[in-house]
Parts: C-alpha cells; sequence; structure tokens
C-alpha cells in the first residue's frame, strides 16, 4: 500500500502547476508505469516474493499456535483441509497484493485525463503506434488499444503470481529440517531463488519464461509463457504438499 500511495503522490506533485498538454494519461501515471517515480515498480518486483510468502508464513505460525490442525484433519480428512487452506492463502495473498494496486489505478483515473501523453516516453497519441509499439512486448496492443485493461491484466499478474509464490512457501515450510529454510525464515530463501531464477533465465535468452515479463510492463513476454510459469509454481508447489502430506506429523 505504501509505495502504491508513494507513486501518486509523486505523479501529483510533479504535475502540480504545469499545463494541460504536458500531462500524461490516467494509465500511464498508474504504479507501474509511472515516470516520476519508475524505481517503485522494480522495488514491488524485487520484494514481491518476500511480500507474498510473508503472508504465508502468518498463515503458517497461526496454524501451528493453535493446535488444532489435527483435529480438523481427522473431522474432514487431509485433502479438504489442505484444500481449504491453499484456498485460503490464495485469496488472502491476491487480495492484499491487488487492493492496493487498484486503488492507486482509481486515484489516478479521479485526478488524471483518459487521454494525454500516453507512452512511456512522454509521447502524444498519434506518435504511440509509430514510435513505441514492440510486438515482442507482453499485450503490447492491447496497452495500446485498451489501456485501463492493460493496466488490470498486470494488476492480475501481481496477484497471481504473487498467490503461487506464497503458495510455494506454505509447501516449502514442510522441509523444516533444511537449515537454510530455518534461518532464512523461507522468504529470504525464496527471495533468493526467484531472483536467480529470473537471472538465469534473461541469460540464456528465454526472457517469455521471466516472472519480470508479466509484472513490469514493457517487457518481453508470451501468453503461453506466462502459463507455463503459473502452471510450473502452482504445481510444484501441490507435488511438494502431495509428497509430504502422506504423513500427519509434516502438516
Amino acid at each position: 500500500m505504501i509505495l502504491n500511495i508513494a507513486s501518486y503522490i509523486l505523479c501529483v506533485k510533479n504535475d502540480i502547476g504545469k499545463s494541460y498538454q504536458f500531462i500524461r494519461s490516467a494509465n500511464e501515471n498508474f504504479v507501474l508505469q509511472g515516470t516520476e517515480a519508475a524505481y517503485i515498480p522494480y522495488i514491488m518486483y524485487l520484494l514481491l516474493p518476500v511480500y507474498a510468502t510473508i503472508i504465508a508464513s502468518l498463515s503458517l505460525i497461526r496454524e501451528e499456535k493453535s493446535n488444532s490442525s489435527i483435529l480438523l484433519i481427522q473431522r474432514i480428512g487431509k485433502k479438504k483441509y489442505l484444500a481449504g487452506k491453499l484456498f485460503g492463502i490464495l485469496i488472502v495473498t491476491f487480495l492484499t497484493i491487488t487492493i492496493p494496486m487498484l486503488i492507486n489505478l482509481l486515484l489516478c483515473h479521479l485526478t488524471y485525463p483518459i487521454h494525454g501523453y500516453d507512452s512511456a516516453w512522454g509521447e502524444p497519441d498519434y506518435a504511440i503506434g509509430l514510435v513505441s509499439y514492440n510486438a515482442d512486448n507482453f499485450l503490447d496492443m492491447v496497452r495500446l488499444q485498451h489501456p485501463t485493461l492493460y493496466n488490470l491484466i498486470y494488476i492480475f499478474n501481481y496477484g497471481i503470481f504473487g498467490s503461487g509464490l506464497a503458495i510455494l512457501a506454505y509447501a516449502l515450510s514442510y522441509y523444516n529440517k533444511m537449515k537454510v529454510l530455518y534461518f532464512a525464515k523461507i522468504p529470504g530463501a525464496l527471495f533468493i531463488f526467484y531472483i536467480v531464477f529470473n537471472l538465469i533465465v534473461s541469460v540464456f535468452g528465454l526472457n517469455e519464461f521471466s516472472i519480470q515479463g508479466y509484472i513490469m510492463p514493457n517487457v518481453h513476454g508470451n501468453i503461453i509463457g506466462e502459463i507455463v510459469l503459473i502452471l510450473l509454481i502452482f504445481g510444484l508447489s501441490i507435488g511438494i504438499i502431495q509428497r509430504k502430506i502422506k504423513n500427519y506429523e509434516v502438516i
């Protein structure tokens, strides 16, 4: 929430007193696209795994303090218990991440005009398709034709990838004997994995399999790559959990 509000304040502060012709559109002042606070999307990108896994960690702490998991498992079964647990983490993480971004987008639409200097380089409307369009960037045509929908898709992507990372962190919590996860408290370990993974795919030119391309605008990516990443994250998480729930003591 703080980063989203800070981005909005910086944009408004920069535009106070400016002529209308120099004011960019509401969608281009959104937290992920605003030029006055261009460093904020990078901070959000780097902190996503930490922020998401902290939510999962809080759920795990509550679970450990309340010794009710064994009773619930005995009453409703392991599968239903875990399904409810994972669904809860997914929903809470998704809403916690997306609601502040939706508030930022709403504030931008209440403050700025729908039409303005719409490109990331401050170009007028007629120059957008001629200069700033890049077919390799994720949904770049949507950015040009439906800018609000474009921002909403990125908000959804933030929520779904954050939820996936939170569920993965919850799954990794079953490996309590791993010293790395013990001392790094899981978010730190997943943060390192997150950064290393994105660096590796970038070095090998597999940018369509980098999470960055789907949570930061103007980065290469495609729908197939996004689907593969989502399936990989959720599939890995569920696979770890299914392997570990054979015994009650791991819950």
